[in-house]
């Protein structure tokens, strides 16, 4: 990992000096995002790391080819380890992730409302593992009203993933407080990685997936069961000063 880290880096050295392409970087709450730019098209082009923020860790790798991925993407968990590759040429899984290989039946469409069905592979969201998770985390405040009156519930959404894997339909199915849904929301549509959709007998399908926010003073016994087929985030605060601790995780989760 390392080596791929300072090999990339002395790439990013090289082309920042050539005359078509300029070196990007792009830094967000718990990333860091390193890129090159065609400097006449202003397509990203060539090389692409993100980087873990405080420590460094490369959590994706790949290439852009005018603006379009390309190619091999490698996928790492913060553990420097390769969770999944992704042949953006081919449309296909070099190496499809352990635990999402282990779901064999999910959340589908069948005509104008969705059910469990058997499916050949569930939905996947093309990041690092648990990145979604990280999203989520950071961009999400307990509200006064729950801290004060000492409340412990779950928050529950729902979106779709399209057969083309356009995410789509995020609605709020049971919330907590009024404050809770505008921050699910407002972090859903921080996620703008790319989905591969859920296969059903070998065709691409519409799927459902359930985001879970279960909030409860330090110290609660949890309310929810972790379940692989939902994204779960559990935040716990004490007193007037919020903590947050993050258990569970379906899509890529520990």
């Amino acid at each position: 990992m390392r080596a791929l880290f300072f090999s990339l880096t002395f790439f990013f050295f090289l082309t920042s000096h050539s005359q078509e392409l300029e070196t990007k970087k792009v830094t967000t709450t718990n990333f860091k995002e390193i890129f090159t730019v065609n400097k006449t098209t202003k397509l990203k082009s060539g090389n692409y790391l993100k980087q873990d923020r405080q420590n460094k860790d490369t959590l994706i790798s790949g290439t852009y080819t005018d603006g379009t991925k390309s190619g091999i993407w490698r996928y790492f968990s913060k553990e420097n380890e390769l969770w999944m590759s992704y042949n953006f040429d081919r449309k296909a899984f070099e190496k499809f992730p352990d635990e999402r290989s282990k779901i064999d039946s999910f959340v589908v469409k069948k005509g104008n409302s969705f059910a469990y069905e058997k499916v050949d592979s569930p939905p996947v969201y093309l990041g690092s593992k648990n990145e979604i998770e990280r999203i989520l985390i950071a961009n999400f405040k307990v509200p006064q009203e729950i801290i004060q009156n000492k409340r412990s519930g779950i928050s529950i959404a729902t979106f779709m993933v399209d057969q083309s894997g356009k995410t789509k339909e995020f609605h709020g199915e049971q919330v907590l407080s009024n404050e809770v849904f505008p921050q699910m929301e407002q972090a859903f549509k921080l996620i703008d990685g790319d989905w591969c959709p859920a296969i059903a007998n070998g065709e691409p399908v519409d799927s459902q997936i359930v985001v879970v926010y279960e909030i409860t003073p330090l110290g609660a016994k949890s309310l929810f069961q972790d379940n692989p087929k939902a994204i779960v985030v559990h935040f716990q605060y004490y007193g007037v000063t919020e903590t947050k601790k993050s258990i569970g995780f379906g899509i890529g989760r520990e």
